[in-house]
């Protein structure tokens, strides 16, 4: 079995295929000895990289420079106010309810109190599912300014409420306004951020709709010495729905939707203003990897329901069915008027102190799942003592997760075979999600699709497991070992999984093309 990769020039390739180098990959595969590159003795057949210049750990490419991840932070910031304000509209009625109660005189009616706080939630229904769409028609920063005039005409409207009828329509629009965000705040920070800082964003959007709900708690407390401060406190909205519109006129549309609209030279412009113009070619190249490798027909409602889909969307809907029926939302609604009743006398500032935990919560958490992979360049900025940061398969590069999964040149030869195996081929991006999508296309479900999900896990495990034995038993690396082990273990995965999968093993990794069909 051959993987041939022509020479190209190196100023050509944005991913990780490299470039002015001629490479003849054969990997020796018979019964459970795996050879070539990894030393064995089997003689049928080898693997033998031959670099026609250099070292080939100087084939992979060193960091390209730009602009600081942090230049999107601004932009990042703007987005982050329709979810501050997602957590204010939501937290605003808390101590205010008592007060809008006695002005438009419905004390004594708890139903529609009800319905006011509760119109706020029917209206989010309609915007969360009319988000995805919007953003998908207009872009991301003109959903953005169309979603800021319901935002801030129900602001104004519930402000200047003199009846009940006013006063829910007003939450009503709102309501809209936050559905809506709900969808593309998260949306547009994820399609913006560089990958360095990707995950270390994944939760602003919960933080700032945590810090929207402290904030309306907060602007509480002046409504002991006066009554109709919660007016004011539903005025205040308008202010960040009008700097969430004007914020996105100066925002770079989301580089990942002009280029699905087919805009290629405005997306180059949006990357050029995140990131700098170093890094236009890579982040251009990291989108076409991931369009074909995500070139699916187009799914609708009831795919969610099929067998592809149903244990992923049922676990992710019992985890926000159950964070629901644990009663966070009675706390952020009426924690006042519970501390009322309990005979607290500063009951609005024990709602703040509530909502004050609630981001700290959120900020632990956030730190908790943040770069979590003790990889050494984590543990040292950790400062956990270790005696280098070196990658211990090549002791070249720093031992990062993209380095160690994909990067190194003892790793690389796995992943180049395993494309053979599943037919596929193409551009190297060391992305997770888009490796994962490389070698995905073409696959539209079915056998070799779940196989090769599998093969994925597996040889990543197997990967992680080599590095321990390496760092903390000092033990050599053993390419060998590390791919037996990958295969034993997906093909376990396979027993498993199918039911008329009897295949030896020997059998089945001796002819691993036809294994994986």
């Amino acid at each position: 079995m051959s993987i041939m990769s022509n020479s190209r020039s190196r100023s050509s390739w944005c991913g990780l295929w490299p470039g002015s180098f001629n490479m003849e990959t054969e990997l020796t595969i018979r019964g459970k000895s795996f050879g070539g590159i990894f030393g064995s003795s089997a003689k049928p057949r080898s693997l033998r990289v031959q670099p026609s210049d250099e070292d080939v750990e100087d084939l992979l490419p060193s960091n390209i420079s730009g602009k600081p991840s942090g230049t999107v932070l601004p932009y990042v910031g703007v987005a982050c106010l329709g979810a501050m304000l997602f957590g204010y509209h939501l937290g605003v009625v808390n101590g205010s309810l008592e007060y809008l109660a006695k002005d438009l005189g419905i004390t004594q009616n708890t139903v529609i109190q009800g319905w006011i706080v509760s119109a706020l939630l029917a209206g989010a229904t309609v915007g969360s599912f009319t988000g995805g769409a919007l953003a998908d028609k207009f872009g991301r920063t003109r959903t953005f300014q169309l979603d800021a005039i319901p935002l801030a005409i129900g602001g104004f409207l519930c402000a200047t409420a003199q009846s009940v009828q006013t006063m829910i329509i007003g939450r009503l629009l709102a309501g809209i306004g936050i559905g809506v965000t709900s969808a593309i705040v998260p949306l547009y920070i994820s399609e913006i951020s560089p990958t360095e800082i990707r995950g270390a964003l994944g939760s602003v959007n919960q933080l700032f709709i945590c810090i929207g709900i402290l904030a309306a708690l907060l602007a509480g407390l002046p409504l002991v010495g006066n009554p109709i401060w919660w007016r004011t406190m539903f005025g205040i909205t308008v202010v960040p729905s009008v700097l969430l519109a004007l914020g996105m006129t100066i925002s770079p549309e989301s580089p990942r939707w002009l280029f699905q609209q087919g805009k290629i030279s405005e997306a180059e412009k949006a990357v050029k203003t995140l990131y700098g113009k170093e890094r236009v070619a890579l982040v251009m190249h990291d989108l076409t990897a991931a369009s074909e490798g995500s070139s699916e027909p187009e799914a609708g409602w009831f795919d969610l329901f099929s067998s592809r889909y149903r244990k992923v969307v049922s676990v992710g809907a019992t985890l926000f069915l159950l964070q629901q029926l644990a009663g966070i939302n009675a706390v952020v609604y009426y924690s006042t008027s519970v501390f009322r009743s309990a005979g607290i006398t500063s009951d609005v500032a024990a709602s703040a102190l509530v909502g004050a935990s609630n981001v700290f919560g959120t900020i632990v958490a956030w730190r908790l799942i943040r770069d979590r992979l003790p990889t050494k360049s984590n543990l040292r900025r950790r400062q956990i003592d270790i005696s280098d940061s070196l990658c211990p398969f090549c002791s070249i590069k720093d031992e990062t997760a993209s380095h160690l999964f994909f990067e190194c040149s003892k790793i690389q030869h796995l992943w180049w075979e395993s494309q053979s195996w599943i037919g596929t081929s193409g551009a190297y991006p060391i992305n997770p999600r888009h490796h994962f999508l490389q070698h995905n296309i073409g696959m539209k479900g079915g056998k070799i699709y779940k196989r090769w999900k599998c093969w994925w896990v597996a040889l990543n495990w197997s990967i992680w497991q080599q590095r321990n034995k390496v760092i903390f038993m000092n033990a050599p690396f053993n390419g060998s070992k590390l791919l037996e082990d990958a295969l034993f273990v997906a093909w376990t995965w396979f027993r498993a999984m199918e039911e008329n999968f009897t295949i030896h093993f020997n059998f089945w990794s001796s002819n691993l093309p036809a294994g994986f069909q």
